[in-house]
């Protein structure tokens, strides 16, 4: 079994995910905290967008799980996002199943061909809580394969699992909801945050 925390040691400071982590080998990874997600840089650069055009519209998620045969056991930890970094990033998903927000050839332009696109397959996540998340708790794309149990999914502000296009999907023993109850912000204001993450 591999720790997380351990395993991508410069990815936190502390308890703090400081910027994405991205887990494509085959693996039983765990979690021995509770983890906050406030990205430092809050923009990626123009290096990082280069080598993954999908993060043109910034950060999109916490956690990417993107290979095959992987389990993320959370072993009865949380994961959520800073309330400042869920207002700083207004699209954004605690745990992602692919390495693009949008399915291939869908969404919003990216200039991402078949082979850069990548996305989990056989996939374990359980055994712990996903907190506050400006978008959702679990996303992704063109998923097979996936097994989602013993979860307990809240705050998010719009879904708790959202897989497009997927296969062979199991969510057993989870808790979804209540949604994010307390935004004060609108479209126009995550519209803004967008403009700003371009002007940088």
């Amino acid at each position: 079994m591999i720790d997380l925390q351990k395993h991508f040691h410069e990815h936190f400071n502390g308890n703090i995910l400081i910027k994405p982590i991205f887990i494509e080998k085959k693996g039983e990874y765990f979690l021995t905290n509770d983890i906050i997600i406030n990205f430092n840089p809050i923009y990626p650069s123009e290096k990082e967008i280069k080598e993954l055009p999908s993060l043109r519209y910034g950060y999109f998620a916490g956690i990417l799980i993107i290979g095959e045969h992987i389990e993320l056991n959370l072993l009865g930890h949380e994961i959520k996002m800073s309330h400042e970094f869920s207002l700083r990033q207004r699209f954004f998903s605690i745990i992602e199943l692919t390495n693009s927000p949008f399915p291939l050839g869908g969404g919003l332009p990216l200039e991402m061909t078949k082979e850069e696109f990548k996305t989990g397959k056989y996939i374990y996540i359980h055994n712990g809580r996903l907190g506050l998340s400006s978008h959702s708790s679990i996303h992704g794309n063109e998923n097979r394969n996936i097994t989602i149990s013993k979860l307990k999914m809240y705050d998010f502000e719009v879904g708790g699992i959202m897989l497009n296009g997927g296969k062979h999907i199991s969510i057993c023993k989870c808790n979804i909801g209540p949604n994010f109850q307390n935004l004060f912000v609108n479209a126009k204001f995550s519209a803004a945050t967008q403009l700003i993450h371009h002007f940088y």
